[in-house]
């Protein structure tokens, strides 16, 4: 019985000091085929389309809606009759431009936090460029997202608060006015 003990114990400890991989932890399996993964389309500027069919949330920022680009009124050969009355871009249509060219077509490495799946199905992480770059830090950095920290995912949280404090203190994207 002693011996019992003494080995659940050294396991224990094992695993806690991080010898011995604890590979039933779901994140852990979940993070292994999120290492090298292409992003097929931006759908939202905190919401992306990967080449394997999953849908990921960029943790820590809420974004405007996708620009309506659509039902634009068009000339008899059908092409789009351009509105030339106000030149201006929008904030949403240069936020969802800049995470367009961020992400989209490129290879990622996505990682979760400790709620990666919420109780509708949805899959949030975090979203790491090759040369390192956190794209949800990046969208709040440049000014064209709202901070938005939602416990138990906390991981980079301090990150990405000097991002947005860094885009309000540029006064840049939404934070210009």
């Amino acid at each position: 019985m002693k011996n019992i003990f003494s080995t659940v114990v050294l396991l224990g400890a094992l695993v806690i000091c991080g010898v011995v991989r604890a590979d039933n932890d779901p994140l852990l399996r979940m993070s292994e085929g999120y290492k090298n993964v292409k992003v097929d389309r931006m759908i939202k500027s905190d919401l992306i389309l990967l080449e394997n069919g999953k849908y990921i949330h960029l943790i820590g920022i809420k974004v405007f809606d996708v620009p309506k680009k659509y039902n634009l009124p068009r000339d008899q050969y059908g092409f789009i009759i351009e509105d030339t009355s106000d030149p201006t871009v929008s904030v949403d249509d240069r936020a969802h431009d800049f995470a367009k060219e961020l992400m989209e077509n490129k290879k990622v490495r996505v990682v979760f936090d400790t709620q990666a799946l919420d109780n509708d199905g949805y899959t949030f992480g975090y979203v790491f460029l090759a040369d390192g770059t956190m794209a949800n830090a990046e969208i709040l950095r440049q000014g064209f997202a709202e901070l938005r920290i939602q416990p138990p995912n906390l991981k980079y949280a301090d990150q990405l608060r000097e991002a947005y404090r860094e885009a309000r203190a540029e006064k840049r994207g939404v934070h210009a006015n």
